[in-house]
């Protein structure tokens, strides 16, 4: 059991070393399903709650037309937000179009997700 914990504290402590490498950019964007980014259209406002159910993701539709997956962001966060338009900051891959984020705020700028408080969570439920 102590290996395992070890193992888990090594992964932990690369993942969190790791954006500290590349330098972070500033993306802004709105937040839309996957299926309606696909199609070029934005989640309708009408049923919002069965359209929300339907869609496997959402991502972050940049006011340019291009669009990044946010795969380290938790779902309930991105729902949270569907339509409305946010500043995530992160780093983009180079090969997909994915951003890992580091802090995921609202239009005003309030921080309301880090990648940071979320390890602290995890370690703090794992004590």
């Amino acid at each position: 059991m102590k290996i395992l914990k070890t193992v888990m504290m090594i992964m932990l402590g690369t993942v969190l070393v790791m954006p500290m490498l590349v330098s972070a950019e500033e993306f802004k964007g709105r937040i839309n399903g996957m299926k309606c980014t696909h199609f070029k259209t934005f989640c309708p406002l009408t049923n919002l709650e069965e359209h929300l159910a339907s869609e496997p993701d959402f991502i972050l539709m940049m006011e340019d037309g291009s669009s990044h997956i946010l795969h380290n962001l938790p779902r309930d966060t991105k729902v949270r937000y569907v339509g409305k338009t946010v500043v995530v900051t992160g780093i983009k891959s180079e090969n997909t179009d994915s951003i890992y984020v580091n802090e995921f705020s609202n239009e005003e700028g309030k921080k309301v997700w880090s990648w940071e408080q979320q390890t602290k969570s995890w370690e703090h439920e794992h004590e």
